[in-house]
């Protein structure tokens, strides 16, 4: 045990003062008289008594010396060392899933992990420094390496949970360059534990803590959720699980447009699921809702949405001479109104005009996809044709997305000088054979060989790029009628009329996304439910588009923790060897004065 403030003891040298207000304190005896003749002898006593006395010890002389020296040893603040894990460099990460949002642990387990980092805060040694990092998909610093407990505790209270994951493995690589920096970093977790495998990473060279939050708690949650057209009209399918230890049976309700269209009942065994469908839905709904009416540990994954009808259709216009390959898969995009002609008719509807080996003197007013333009045309600089080697996708798009050319052979492309604002999608090692190119608020895109000169109509890829390139060229959303993850960005592609473009949120709340042009991505997308996108031009019947956001994690929904974190430290971090650090005992001692103030009071009114 030691003082922090041994300057406080000087506190104690009041006791010289109260001692000397006991010494000057007149005492006069207590006496029963049976005459007032005697009072004159009781006031010679009084004027006998001389100002210094013998001190004489008293119970309430006692006490208030008690209570100064007990406040006298808070001001010093005592300290009793303790043995604590915290050294030098401390890196808290907190995990910010949706899981954490669970309320097994009262009031929640993100709430509960936030209670137990400040008091970690509050143990901190003075020489120590914490990092605080939000761990969610995409990790966050909240602060770096300060020693203040003030600024921490004001960026730990500024932490919200999101609807997302948590990523352990980015969050460790996020503190990776900080921590070696330290001979005596330690990495605190504090979470459920539900995040992804970080043992790609390696061995750590640093040891990792786990404090868990939360334990088995039982949980019903929609997984899946989704459409599809079929001739007799649309079907929906739900597939609901049971993460908890015990049998569930429950009712699920299907909500169209708004409006309550179904309600059944279902059982589902412990760690099981189950599907539902639904095959006699109205053929004009657009947006649907399943929905657990039940109250359990965690109402993130007791809805999900769908979307039915997501836009109006497509205008796809293909300018060609004879391509029915082509044709064939453009009329297999769903939502595809394909029309064909020989040459560029003026069709101010049409959304995308495709121009199979010819380029008009001006370009329409929609976006474009040019596949195997002459030479010397535009967008870019087009030379001649050139031979092809071996096909590779240069880059993560969602034009590439589901590609697989390995098998694909192409004779002749040809030859293309990009701009700099273009982006070459697939290539060979002389250059590329696709690109795509946003000016303003059109997207084109240029296929720089003859389809027949190639064995792609042949291959599965075919039809998944063309679908892709539809869907990419589409005004609206990149992401209209699917389903997507919170926290992902979507894409949105104009309307080339456009003049404005709004986004409605699930909660009906607008922002305006457009002017000034281009769109920028929709970038906060946490809140699950559905998004409409709303595109107006003057003069013309506005144009809309939907996409939704689902949780749609078996992960998130799964609320027991696991065993132990997905992570690996080296033998020789795996253990941390102890420090001790000062702990405060001023707040006791503190009290113990208030409880002897007390007494003293007790004793004095008994003594009156």
């Amino acid at each position: 045990m030691g003082l922090l403030e041994p300057a406080g003891l000087f506190a104690g040298l009041l006791a010289f003062p109260i001692l000397a207000l006991w010494i000057l304190r007149p005492r006069r005896r207590q006496r029963v008289i049976g005459s007032t003749l005697l009072w004159r002898q009781a006031l010679d006593n009084v004027q006998a008594i001389h100002p210094w006395q013998r001190l004489r010890w008293h119970a309430l002389l006692a006490l208030q010396l008690a209570a100064l020296a007990a406040l006298a040893l808070a001001l010093a603040r005592p300290f009793r060392l303790a043995a604590s894990g915290l050294t030098g460099e401390t890196f808290v990460l907190l995990d910010a899933s949706a899981s954490m949002q669970a309320t097994d642990v009262s009031p929640s387990r993100f709430a509960a992990a936030k209670q137990l980092i400040g008091q970690t805060i509050d143990q901190l040694p003075r020489d120590a420094r914490m990092t605080i990092v939000l761990m969610a998909d995409e990790p966050r610093l909240l602060i770096a390496r300060s020693s203040d407990r003030r600024a921490l505790h004001a960026a730990l209270d500024a932490a919200r949970p999101t609807n997302g994951g948590a990523s352990l493995a980015a969050a460790v690589s996020l503190i990776a360059p900080l921590a070696a920096e330290s001979a005596r970093a330690h990495v605190l977790v504090y979470g459920d534990g539900g995040t992804d495998d970080a043992t790609r990473l390696g061995q750590l060279p640093f040891p990792v803590d786990w404090i868990r939050v939360g334990g088995l708690a039982e949980n019903l949650a929609i997984v899946a959720f989704a459409t599809q057209q079929t001739d007799q009209g649309p079907v929906a399918l739900a597939r609901i699980a049971n993460t908890g230890s015990s049998p569930v049976t429950d009712r699920v309700e299907l909500w169209v447009d708004g409006r309550l269209y179904d309600a059944r009942q279902f059982s589902v065994p412990a760690g099981k699921s189950i599907s539902e469908t639904w095959t006699t839905l109205p053929k004009n709904a657009q947006t649907l809702e399943a929905r657990l009416p039940r109250t359990d540990a965690l109402a993130l994954d007791n809805r999900a949405y769908a979307l039915i009808t997501p836009g109006q259709p497509v205008r796809v216009l293909l300018v060609t001479t004879g391509n029915p390959f082509l044709r064939q898969a453009l009329q297999l995009v769903p939502g595809v109104q394909l029309s064909v002609s020989d040459h560029l008719v003026d069709d101010a509807s049409a959304d995308i005009v495709i121009f199979d080996g010819v380029v008009p003197s001006a370009m329409p007013a929609a976006n474009v996809l040019l596949v195997h333009p002459p030479s010397g045309s535009v967008p870019w600089q087009i030379g001649g044709d050139r031979p092809v080697d071996l096909l590779r996708i240069l880059s993560s798009s969602p034009v590439t997305r589901f590609l697989d050319l390995s098998q694909v052979h192409v004779r002749r492309t040809r030859a293309m000088t990009l701009p700099p604002d273009a982006q070459a999608l697939i290539a060979d090692s002389s250059g590329p054979l696709l690109a795509v190119r946003e000016v303003g608020q059109r997207r084109v895109g240029v296929l720089g060989f003859d389809i027949h000169q190639s064995d792609l109509p042949l291959d599965s890829s075919f039809p998944v790029l063309v679908a892709n390139l539809i869907d990419w060229l589409r005004p609206g959303s990149s992401e209209a009628g699917r389903s997507i993850a919170p926290g992902t960005a979507a894409n949105v592609i104009p309307w080339p009329a456009a003049t404005k473009v709004v986004l409605v949120r699930p909660d009906g709340s607008t922002e305006t996304l457009a002017p000034p042009f281009p769109v920028r991505p929709i970038a906060d997308t946490d809140d699950l439910g559905v998004y409409q996108i709303v595109q107006s031009a003057p003069g013309q019947p506005a144009r809309m588009s939907w996409f939704a956001v689902n949780l749609f994690s078996p992960r998130e929904s799964s609320l027991t923790p696991p065993p132990a974190l997905p992570v690996e430290v080296g033998k020789a971090s795996a253990k941390l060897v102890p420090t001790s650090i000062p702990l405060d005992l001023w707040p006791w001692v503190a009290a113990g004065a208030l409880a002897i103030i007390v007494a003293e009071w007790w004793v004095y009114r008994q003594a009156c």
